[in-house]
């Protein structure tokens, strides 16, 4: 048995980044310039940063978006856009979505310039409560986080390929406690980032949809599963083409998703997908995932339970879910791979370091490799 403190890991900051959080954004205006090599920052409205520094008050006063801040400053949105052959003057609308197209295409060049002989892209997203500065409570940061499953997908992969980091404003603030009040507020804060996460999906789509790699493996835990939902097929009827690479392998570790409901788009992707399916999905569930169950991790007698503030009953097989939709799967995606794991006997856990840290983390090093 794995046994976990579910309030606080102890860590050791590997990347220092002296970044003050407010209300319960995640603001990555203040990040060190190296950052941005193989990083794409994303805000609550899947806009990306430019390569720019925006100060976290500014941003806040912005109402931690960044076209409503371009909008507020002028000036800097002038220089911003200069700095990227963006031919605009104005931050008016119109303008301001000029010079999104043009740093989604940068951001696409950066990405296809990561390429290595291989033509393998790692793609690793993190889920909600991601603090990205080192905070009082020594919770784990996105940045640790990723830095600790590039090394894990290295070792076990024995081989290096390039990886890509998406960051975004999936909300942080601490920390659970018998507190019933404070709660619930953090649970209204996942809700929100539950809600964000379709669109920061769709901005990963259009990121990913055109890189020439001939794979791709994404790699997230929890709430970013349903980014990877947006992103992989077409949910919501948009029309963008999702991704076509020859293979694009998806592992959900402790997916904060609902079941078929959310699936039922599988195949709607706006390419002809071909017989053998380019995309494959794997998924490590737990039964006993307290954070997915939305309860307590003793007695289980406190929490609203997994269908509150955000369905999350795929990840932790609420009344069968998952159960449901693996049957599902086989009935309805045929040519599909769907690799279902049951994690139940690692305990009461969510921490993603807990998840790599067990014997399950070979099967997916054996599921991508």
């Amino acid at each position: 048995m794995i046994k976990q403190n579910p309030f606080f890991c102890t860590v050791i900051l590997l990347v220092v980044a002296k970044i003050t959080l407010a209300q319960d954004n995640v603001l990555y205006g203040e990040r060190s310039p190296q950052m941005n090599v193989d990083a794409i920052f994303l805000d609550q409205e899947g806009s990306i940063y430019p390569d720019f520094f925006i100060s976290n008050e500014s941003l806040m006063k912005s109402k931690a978006k960044i076209h409503s801040w371009y909008s507020d400053h002028p000036s800097e949105f002038k220089e911003i856009a200069k700095q990227v052959n963006c031919p605009v003057e104005t931050a008016s609308t119109e303008h301001i979505q000029q010079l999104e197209d043009t740093l989604l295409k940068r951001s696409i060049r950066k990405i296809q310039g990561m390429k290595t002989s291989s033509s393998i892209l790692n793609v690793l997203v993190h889920g909600y409560r991601k603090s990205f500065a080192q905070n009082e409570h020594d919770d784990l940061t996105s940045i640790e986080s990723f830095t600790n499953l590039e090394r894990k997908l290295d070792e076990g992969l024995g081989v290096h390929h390039p990886t890509l980091k998406i960051y975004w404003d999936a909300s942080y603030d601490c920390c659970y406690s018998l507190d019933g009040k404070k709660n619930r507020i953090m649970f209204e804060e996942f809700e929100q980032a539950y809600h964000r996460a379709d669109t920061i999906g769709i901005s990963l789509k259009k990121l990913l949809n055109s890189v020439d790699y001939k794979q791709l493996n994404i790699v997230g835990h929890s709430l970013a599963a349903k980014v990877m939902q947006s992103c992989l097929y077409d949910k919501n009827g948009n029309g963008i083409l999702c991704l076509s690479q020859a293979r694009v392998n998806v592992c959900l570790i402790a997916p904060a998703t609902t079941g078929i409901e959310s699936w039922v788009n599988y195949k709607q992707r706006n390419y002809v997908i071909p017989e053998e399916d380019n995309l494959r999905i794997w998924m490590l569930y737990n039964e006993k995932d307290f954070a997915l169950k939305k309860k307590d991790n003793h007695l289980e007698w406190f929490g609203p339970g997994a269908l509150a503030y955000g369905a999350t009953t795929l990840g932790c097989n609420y009344k069968h879910t998952l159960d449901k939709f693996e049957h599902y799967t086989k009935e309805h995606f045929a040519g599909s791979t769907f690799v279902f794991m049951n994690g139940t006997s690692l305990g009461k856990i969510h921490s993603q370091q807990y998840y790599l840290n067990s014997p399950f983390f070979l099967d997916l090093i054996d599921f991508i490799r």
